[in-house]
């Protein structure tokens, strides 16, 4: 590259219209693309890619300068940032509670100043809120590449000058511990590992390493050919195979990042025609939807978010179809009326750049933080309800501390001459205490909790996320000996558990045959698209019903019962549902706390309904 221009690659561009494809058809509901949030590791392999021969074409050609580098991302990334920001904070005014407007309000603030990535790592936990009501969540991988472009321009001028250019010592060692560091923080720390550089910059430096060090030297067209074709296989299958529960990034990463790597590498053999998948991605149509990839990006989850929270109801296919063709339609005016005509004018200079960038971050966070210091007053029918729990020491929000669980401290009603009974599970399980705190009042029975934000009752459940719940669910079975306890209620969110099969709970179930102690299943609870108070301030307003559809089929419960074939399975949704509409609110209390938790009188009200069930059961 030394004294040449930067050769424009419209492979490049249509490798881009890849990932952002796969992101915007996987949000916009597409369950055939259920990994399509693979889309984000591949522009991190072509940013990287990219930036790297920026800076060696500088350096190359005399002309590098931390302040040009600044001066030219300040116009690439701040002109579409600020359009998406300033039309997302209007409709978030309009449409949002003010707790959840408040929340957005301290995402803008962190997507600003290029701390995202952090602030969701913090917040984004079991109980906040759901990540379908943060329309600046996907801000964390803009966040995360900014930090990246602190240190990127200063190392690579420091390896250009004095250490010779040796990219291979430079670039591999720092790859090999980011990824190390992510494989190993898989099952530690999961929400740190997805969200920070250190753990994601091996997938930016993988693409400087394409620019500055490739591992090898295409030699044949057919090479060629066969590389360009397996990375986009690569990156298909990863799209089409991964899901929410694959653990990710890790060793999960590996096949979407090397697929964009072996494209890039495809694309830079020379001494031929372009190759098959090249030709294929340099074709007009993909290469313009690369072009509008960064504002499609930008624009395209705030327009999913506002349209789940005003439609309050899952995606149909017209209604994914209507995203996707809002999303296309203001990614356009920002390409057109706002990026294109900011980067195409050479008349600002640096300072005019950088001071109109200052004063943009500047005014958006003083009207945040007024905002929020000012607590302008708006007409909801109540604030948003909110699941984080007051500090319970028998509900653990993390299994690892599951050592210091006490019996004394957790035994909610003591009977000595009544049955002893433990109740076992997750957040879906410790949402019914105030019920079976009555019931178990009513009943005379003991009443002991044990559960944990995340953990099922199942003895083969395993997860990187929570990865100290097998610990806490056969410390279940010891305590279950140890204390001589006689009945288990075991509850749980099953429908986190139905795609890797809710037959694993009978591992659960065989375990607590064999020790001889009686169980009762409860069944899935109902959930909705959203918090309910949304819900309630969005479509209750002067309505007589305070019902709205569950997102629960029926048919899990089914599947349930099935699997407890001697009848120890209590089914709670006809407590509250009809014809898959469930109430949500009874005489002006709600009955859940968010999307599907119950609040105290919902469980009173639950448990209260099933009294006699239960009380048959525990007779028999």
């Amino acid at each position: 590259m030394q004294g040449k221009p930067i050769n424009y690659r419209p492979d490049v561009d249509g490798l881009r219209a890849v990932a952002v494809l796969v992101v915007v058809l996987f949000h916009a509901g597409f369950e055939q693309l259920s990994g399509g949030y693979i889309g984000v590791d591949v522009f991190f392999v072509i940013s990287g890619y990219v930036i790297m021969l920026s800076l060696l074409h500088m350096l190359d050609n005399g002309t590098f300068s931390i302040t040009e580098f600044y001066y030219r991302r300040a116009k690439r990334i701040m002109p579409a940032l600020f359009f998406t920001l300033l039309l997302t904070t209007v409709v978030a005014h309009a449409l949002f509670l003010p707790e959840l407007y408040h929340q957005y309000l301290q995402s803008l603030i962190a997507s600003l100043t290029f701390v995202s990535n952090l602030f969701f790592w913090k917040t984004t936990n079991y109980f906040g809120s759901a990540a379908e009501l943060k329309p600046l969540l996907h801000t964390w991988s803009l966040s995360l590449e900014e930090q990246y472009y602190i240190f990127a321009p200063i190392y690579v001028a420091a390896v250009y000058r004095w250490l010779n250019k040796n990219w291979y010592l430079a670039l591999y060692p720092p790859l090999i511990a980011s990824f190390a560091l992510s494989w190993f923080l898989m099952d530690k720390a999961a929400s740190a590992n997805y969200f920070m550089l250190p753990t994601r910059g091996w997938e930016i430096l993988l693409g400087a390493v394409l620019a500055a060090a490739p591992p090898f030297k295409l030699r044949t067209t057919f090479v060629a050919n066969l590389l360009g074709v397996i990375g986009l296989v690569a990156i298909v299958s990863a799209a089409v195979l991964y899901n929410k529960d694959t653990a990710f990034p890790g060793l999960s990463a590996l096949l979407p990042c090397l697929g964009a790597a072996a494209i890039i590498m495809s694309g830079s053999f020379s001494n031929s025609e372009p190759s098959w998948v090249q030709r294929g991605l340099a074709l007009k149509p993909v290469v313009y939807v690369g072009l509008l990839s960064y504002s499609l990006y930008l624009v395209h989850w705030p327009i999913t978010v506002f349209f789940k929270y005003y439609r309050l109801a899952p995606l149909s296919v017209w209604d994914s179809l209507m995203v996707i063709a809002l999303s296309f339609a203001f990614a356009m005016a920002s390409y057109y009326w706002v990026e294109q005509p900011i980067r195409r004018r050479k008349a600002l200079s640096r300072k005019q750049v950088f001071s109109i960038s200052g004063a943009g971050i500047a005014s958006f966070v003083t009207f945040a933080i007024t905002v929020q210091v000012v607590s302008v007053e708006r007409q909801p029918t109540e604030l948003l309800a909110t699941s984080q729990p007051t500090s319970d020491p028998c509900f653990l929000m993390n299994a690892k501390h599951y050592p210091g669980w006490d019996s004394k401290v957790c035994t909610l009603v003591d009977s000595p001459k009544g049955e002893r009974v433990l109740m076992w599970g997750d957040s879906f399980l410790n949402h019914y205490t105030k019920g079976f705190e009555s019931l178990a009042k009513q009943q005379q029975l003991t009443l002991i909790k044990y559960a944990s934000a995340g953990c099922p009752p199942i003895m083969t459940f395993e997860s990187f996320a929570l990865p100290y719940c097998d610990e806490f669910n056969r410390n279940a079975l010891e305590l279950i000996e140890a204390l001589d306890i006689d009945v288990v209620f075991l509850s749980a969110k099953w429908s986190d558990h139905q795609q890797a099969g809710l037959d694993r709970l009978t591992s659960t179930l065989e375990k607590l045959d064999n020790l001889g102690v009686r169980y009762l299943v409860f069944g899935q609870s109902p959930q909705f698209i959203t918090d309910v108070s949304i819900i309630d301030d969005q479509k209750g307003q002067g309505k007589a019903s305070n019902a709205w559809p569950t997102t629960i089929k029926e048919a899990i419960n089914q599947e349930l019962e099935l699997l407890i074939t001697s009848g120890d399975f209590i089914n709670p949704m006809p407590s509250l549902c009809e014809a898959g509409v469930c109430e949500y609110k009874l005489n002006g209390e709600m009955l859940f706390s968010d999307y599907g938790h119950l609040s105290q009188q919902g469980s009173l009200v639950v448990v209260n309904t099933l009294t006699n069930d239960i009380e048959r059961w525990l007779k028999q």
